[in-house]
C-alpha cells in the first residue's frame, strides 16, 4: 500500500474513530483529542502495519491511547471518575445506574482490607507489578487477590438483590 493509498484509508476512518472514541471518554473534546492524538502515532508508526486490517490496528491504538491517558490521569491525581467504564459527563446517565453505582461502592468497602487495597488501587489505575511493588506483596498474590474480589462483588450482588444491609466480605 502506497503512502498515498495509507493516507486515504485512514481518512475514510475518521467518523468510525470518532464515535468509538466518544463512546470511550463521553465527551466530545476529548473524543476529538484522542482521535488526533492516535492518528498522530498511526503515521509516525506506519511502517509497523502489517497490511491485513487498517481499521482494527487503528482501532487498537486508539483504545490503548485511552487506557493510557485514563492510567496516567490516574497517576498524576487528576480524578476522572471512579470506574473507567463511566469517564466524563454524567448527564446522561439514569438515576437507576448512579444508584447502582452507589451500591456497587458499599460493596466494595465491605471487602476485607487485604481484598479492598489491591482490588481499589487497580480500579485507580495501578497496574499489577506497581500493586506488588507498592504493597511489598507477590505478584501473583495481588493477581489472586483482585481475582476473588471481584468474584465476592459478583456473589454479593447475585446473592440477595433485596437485602440491602452490608457485611464484610
Amino acid at each position: 500500500m502506497t503512502d498515498i493509498e495509507f493516507n486515504n484509508e485512514l481518512i475514510k476512518l475518521k467518523s468510525d474513530l470518532q464515535r468509538f472514541a466518544f463512546k470511550l471518554t463521553k465527551n466530545r473534546d476529548d473524543a476529538e483529542d484522542l482521535v488526533q492524538e492516535t492518528y498522530l502515532k498511526v503515521i509516525v508508526g506506519k511502517e509497523s502495519f502489517n497490511g491485513v486490517n487498517l481499521k482494527a490496528w487503528v482501532s487498537t491504538i486508539l483504545k490503548n491511547n485511552f487506557i493510557n491517558n485514563y492510567r496516567t490521569n490516574q497517576r498524576h491525581g487528576v480524578r476522572v471518575d471512579e470506574y473507567p467504564n463511566i469517564v466524563g459527563d454524567k448527564g446522561d446517565i439514569s438515576p437507576d445506574s448512579c444508584y447502582q453505582e452507589k451500591e456497587l461502592e458499599k460493596l466494595v468497602e465491605c471487602l476485607t482490607p487485604k481484598f479492598r487495597t489491591p482490588f481499589k488501587m487497580y480500579l485507580e489505575g495501578w497496574k499489577y507489578r506497581e500493586i506488588s511493588e507498592k504493597l511489598g506483596i507477590r505478584m501473583g498474590t495481588i493477581k489472586g487477590r483482585i481475582h476473588f474480589a471481584r468474584k465476592k462483588l459478583i456473589k454479593s450482588m447475585n446473592h440477595d438483590n433485596t437485602n440491602r444491609t452490608f457485611r464484610t466480605i
